[in-house]
């Protein structure tokens, strides 16, 4: 996955990484979170995992390790940059 986050390319605001299907949508933001949520809370039952794992939890430790990939490359300016933009974070210290 992580190869392929580093072939997107950033563009509008509105512009999605995932989508609920290969045309993508037109709805609201809390309509795709909670599609996906649903989607997690079904994985979750499949694997018996607990409720210290959230949907939140996960975002967190891929947000983290994409971090640490892209400081490979970028300094850490750069990567707070971008991560900004993946997060959808407005500052730097949310």
């Amino acid at each position: 996955m992580l190869s392929l986050l580093k072939e997107i390319r950033f563009g509008a605001p509105s512009d999605l990484v995932f989508k609920t299907n290969a045309k993508g949508i037109e709805t609201t933001e809390v309509n795709r979170r909670n599609y996906f949520s649903a989607k997690f809370k079904e994985v979750k039952a499949a694997l018996e995992l607990g409720n210290e794992y959230s949907i939140y939890s996960f975002r967190h430790t891929f947000i983290t390790k994409l971090f640490r990939e892209l400081r490979k490359e970028r300094t850490e300016l750069e990567t707070f940059d971008l991560l900004m933009k993946v997060t959808g974070h407005s500052t730097l210290k949310a």
